[in-house]
């Protein structure tokens, strides 16, 4: 994976929280949140609710990139 200065700053910034929102996930995915709630409800990438809102682990989603396509 080739990244620039800002895109490892931003992976810098999630691992160290290593829950990520939806938008996050989508970002490191370079995927629409749409496909992303798709791949929660197929049961590819795990999510978890706190409270109102949806979590994932930086490490699901990480190991995500490889089974999924990215959209263009």
């Amino acid at each position: 994976m080739n990244l620039q200065c800002g895109e490892w700053l931003f992976l810098n910034h999630l691992t160290m929280s290593n829950l990520l929102t939806r938008a996050e996930s989508a970002k490191l995915l370079k995927i629409s949140i749409q496909s992303l709630d798709n791949h929660i409800k197929s049961g590819l990438i795990p999510a978890y609710k706190i409270g109102s809102s949806v979590r994932l682990h930086f490490e699901d989603v990480f190991n995500a990139l490889d089974k999924i396509e990215i959209d263009e």
